[in-house]
């Protein structure tokens, strides 16, 4: 008991320095903003983690020959110490984003390459700056959240912890505490990926996402702008159930009287005068409502020249 006890005593005693040196950058950051370098702030954060882990570790060992009556006072103080440390881990991690997103890709055939870090990795402190899209546990929105983040994030040559910095800046909401739990370190980044692929690039839920989606559009509108905004909507929609293999060739019997139904009801109409014997061709509807669309913007256009002449 002594033993583990002295071990998580020095392990603390670790773990408040390097937040202690953490704190240090961030007052520099705050005096002049120029004078905190990416690469300090990352070995910084590096140290943290390791020092974390160390504690996390020494604790554990406590718990397990800790008398059971001071169990939960022991676990308690020791979140509470533990949460305290971290703050100023959270803000450093907020600060490395905004450093690495604010620096635009250098010119030229040089190297951006700063340092390596061990793993595997190496550390480039520069990236273009691109806005990406947050995520906050939409299924229909994953595909695209997750291909852009692949494409500028994931296959850069950041070191893992910078990536997953970025990665817990851009989820929001449900996405966000699914990965909560995870300290911020190298070897928890393809955790973090492997949960949030588990949790939402599902193939089932997001075509049945997208469905639900198709189902919820409004069609009250019939003004020439609402139908564009409409045609748009179900393009989106079934580009993206397509994408996912639902296409109309196999899906159309399904899907046609269910773009029917969210059509106004003087589209409709029009279609069964045209579409006698189309019941499952998705294709062909989606092409008459274009040019129903197209009709109704040249008759417009027509009246208001005629009311013109008048």
């Amino acid at each position: 008991m002594e033993q583990a006890v002295r071990a998580r005593a020095a392990a603390k005693g670790w773990l408040t320095r390097a937040s202690a040196e953490i704190e240090w950058l961030l007052s520099e950051a705050e005096a002049d903003p120029v004078s905190v370098t990416e690469s300090a702030l990352v070995d910084c954060m590096e140290q943290f983690s390791k020092r974390l882990s160390a504690y996390d570790e020494a604790q554990g060992a406590v718990e397990l020959v800790i008398d059971m009556k001071d169990l939960d006072s022991d676990i308690s103080e020791s979140a509470d110490y533990r949460i305290s440390k971290r703050k100023a881990y959270i803000r450093a991690g907020q600060l490395l984003s905004k450093l690495t997103s604010n620096v635009e890709t250098s010119g030229g055939g040089g190297s951006n390459k700063s340092r390596s870090c061990g793993v595997g990795d190496t550390y480039q402190a520069r990236l273009p700056k691109l806005e990406l899209p947050k995520f906050s546990g939409d299924h229909t929105q994953w595909q695209p959240f997750w291909d852009k983040f692949q494409a500028v994030v994931d296959k850069s040559d950041l070191a893992f912890v910078t990536k997953f910095t970025y990665l817990q800046s851009l989820l929001k909401g449900e996405a966000a505490a699914a990965i909560s739990g995870l300290s911020l370190t190298e070897s928890n980044y393809s955790i973090a990926c492997d949960i949030l692929i588990k949790r939402f690039g599902r193939k089932e839920r997001i075509v049945f996402g997208h469905i639900q989606e198709l189902l919820n559009l409004d069609s009250t509108g019939k003004a020439v702008e609402s139908l564009w905004a409409l045609y748009d909507e179900l393009q989106s929609y079934i580009s993206s159930l397509e994408s996912l293999g639902v296409t109309g060739n196999a899906y159309g019997v399904i899907l046609t009287p269910m773009v029917l139904h969210r059509l106004p009801e003087n589209v409709r109409l029009e279609w069964a005068r045209v579409g006698e014997g189309k019941e499952s061709d998705l294709e062909g509807l989606l092409q008459f409502l274009f040019m129903e669309i197209q009709r109704r913007e040249r008759s417009r256009t027509f009246q208001t020249q005629v009311r013109d002449r008048e």
